[in-house]
């Protein structure tokens, strides 16, 4: 339990919302307007600098700055007994029991949605 809080540092820390991205590019001094910023953003994120997928509703407002710190919350359910036993299926149940004492319980609904990005939900 001691790892994943630690862990639960850098998952805030390597995570923003897109208005905070937004202020950081002003910040430098660059000329930016929203649409622009969207558009740089979705190009990072096709380059795989970092997760920001603009068109889902529960994801479009945050940014994962690095990718590998999502992966031990996807993991922390893969990898439940339980789960395995059922084949690997699981519900909103199984994934609110597995993240709620973790730095990843704030974020249930966009780790969710994020599963269900890539197919594992």
């Amino acid at each position: 339990m001691g790892a994943n809080k630690g862990r639960g540092a850098d998952v805030h820390a390597n995570r923003t919302s897109l208005c905070g991205n937004t202020k950081v590019f002003h910040r430098r001094h660059l000329e930016l307007d929203g649409s622009k910023g969207l558009f740089l953003s979705q190009y990072l994120h096709d380059l795989g600098v970092f997760l920001h997928f603009q068109k889902d509703i529960l994801l479009k407002d945050t940014v994962i700055l690095q990718n590998e710190l999502a992966t031990p919350a996807v993991f922390r359910v893969l990898d439940e007994e339980a789960v395995k036993e059922k084949l690997g299926r699981f519900g909103e149940e199984d994934c609110a029991r597995l993240w709620k004492d973790s730095a990843y319980a704030p974020k249930h609904p966009e780790l969710a949605a994020l599963m269900n990005k890539f197919e594992l939900a």
